[in-house]
């Protein structure tokens, strides 16, 4: 009779903890806004190397590094910003503690980004990071490392790893997020660099430009006025910024009023919109044309089409690999490393604040385009200080989200789609004022009409077979 006792209160211990961690395990919170909706920016903050006991430990991590650092900033307090954003907080617990989920480990070397990870497409770091996240699809995803007393982290493809200790040093979100939200630049030079040419590729904003004369921001009226300074990402020569500060060069500043409104003008793509109706497949593509340019073209004048309201609909989400023969070069290779269905708002990002374009593709018609933020494959350490971190460097490899709008997994295996990935010149198309022109579904389906090279593509053939065996 005791051992049946015994037997039964050990069954029940178990299966109490097993509830307890599949509890746990799937813990999901939305901590920003704090009541309401939040906006269609979404950021996945998910712990790493916490187990079951140090749930307290990675909320004191995202306190301090989120909720009293990154959403009490001066500048992510405004509505104009935070309107935009939702911040969800993902609890993951493994196994033992200090022991990472995610294949990722301290290296304290800047020249490899502070941190060792591992960068095979399946099963690799970022594989394993969509899959503990894409339950809530977000925009850029922040990995918190249980690490105290040390300050580090990268940023790499649409993730950044980021030690619990940088919450006792404040700016590294703040600052990090100004690469991550709007692709802006480093501003600041490495004192190696301070007498040297910016080596290139070329550049023309959003805060760095190669264009020493005409830089992007000069077509506009700026309070305070913007200037032509010498210096920005990284070198001293051939390369200019518009304003002596800015929290993309010096610590403790504000964002200039360039950056500002280029993390604006992209943010308010993600607020929602109030509308009669809700948008649906048929009025989400109908936008005024814009007239092709080439590779440093100059479109006549023309006013912007207003971006079509979001609306929550099914979409495919993808994380693709594309891989580089050399830097800098004109062609990439595609792998799919994940693939899922998600319901999500339908957000067209047209805004130009990178050189990297993606068309999703059927029978010659775009049916979505999207502009994907920054130099796509740079790499960026952080390390004992918030702002400037460790330089840039570049990777051969790089992995994306794309989303197939309005359709699902199973549909792939009928439709004749494909991705089209294209890389535009610095200079294409400027609108009046000097800001880049957005990039449509109607620029895209000039860029198939004229056949216009393709950096790289997602095939038909790729999509059907991971949509039979998703990866």
């Amino acid at each position: 009779m005791r051992d049946s006792i015994r037997f039964l209160r050990a069954l029940l211990l178990t299966v109490g903890l097993t509830f307890l961690l599949a509890a746990v395990s799937s813990a999901q919170e939305t901590i920003f806004p704090t009541s309401g909706t939040g906006g269609n920016y979404v950021i996945a903050i998910v712990s790493d190397g916490y187990d079951v006991n140090d749930k307290w430990k990675f909320d004191r991590a995202v306190n301090g590094l989120v909720l009293n650092g990154l959403m009490a900033d001066a500048f992510y307090k405004k509505p104009a910003i935070n309107k935009a954003l939702t911040i969800k907080k993902l609890f993951r617990p493994t196994t033992t503690s200090g022991v990472s989920a995610f294949q990722i480990s301290p290296n304290y070397d800047i020249r490899k980004c502070y941190i060792d990870y591992n960068q095979a497409a399946a099963n690799g770091t970022t594989a394993k990071i969509e899959d503990a996240v894409h339950s809530v699809a977000p925009e850029r995803t922040v990995v918190i490392g249980n690490y105290e007393g040390v300050s580090l982290g990268c940023t790499v493809d649409h993730w950044t790893s980021v030690s619990a200790g940088a919450r006792e040093v404040g700016g590294v979100l703040e600052h990090e997020f100004g690469h991550l939200i709007a692709g802006l630049f480093d501003e600041y030079v490495l004192s190696e660099n301070a007498n040297k040419d910016d080596p290139g590729p070329d550049v023309d904003g959003p805060n760095c430009s190669s264009k020493l004369m005409a830089p992007l921001w000069s077509g506009a009226t700026w309070t305070p006025p913007a200037d032509h300074l010498p210096g920005c990402r990284y070198y001293g020569k051939k390369i200019i910024r518009p304003y002596k500060d800015c929290r993309m060069r010096s610590d403790g500043i504000d964002f200039c009023a360039v950056c500002a409104d280029t993390m604006t003008t992209w943010l308010d793509q993600y607020i929602p919109k109030k509308t009669d109706a809700p948008a649906t497949p048929q009025t989400q593509f109908r936008v005024a044309p814009i007239v092709l340019a080439g590779f440093g073209g100059q479109p006549p004048p023309q006013p912007l089409p207003p971006a079509p309201p979001p609306s929550t609909d099914r979409a495919v989400r993808m994380i693709v690999q594309l891989t580089q023969p050399k830097l800098n070069d004109i062609t990439a290779t595609t792998t799919i490393v994940k693939i899922s269905d998600v319901t999500i708002p339908i957000v067209q990002r047209m805004r130009r604040v990178g050189d990297y374009v993606y068309g999703v593709i059927e029978g010659g018609n775009a049916l979505d385009a999207a502009v994907l933020p920054g130099d796509i494959f740079q790499q960026r350490g952080y390390g004992g200080i918030s702002a400037p971190h460790g330089g840039g460097a570049e990777s051969l490899v790089t992995r994306v989200t794309v989303l197939i709008p309005h359709v699902a997994v199973a549909d792939l295996v009928s439709r004749p789609i494909t991705i089209n990935f294209y890389k535009l010149d610095p200079a294409f198309g400027r609108q009046p004022n000097g800001a880049r022109q957005n990039v449509t579904p109607e620029t895209i389906r000039g860029f198939v009409g004229a056949n216009r090279p393709w950096f790289a593509q997602v095939t038909t053939a790729q999509l059907r077979a991971a949509a039979l065996s998703p990866p």
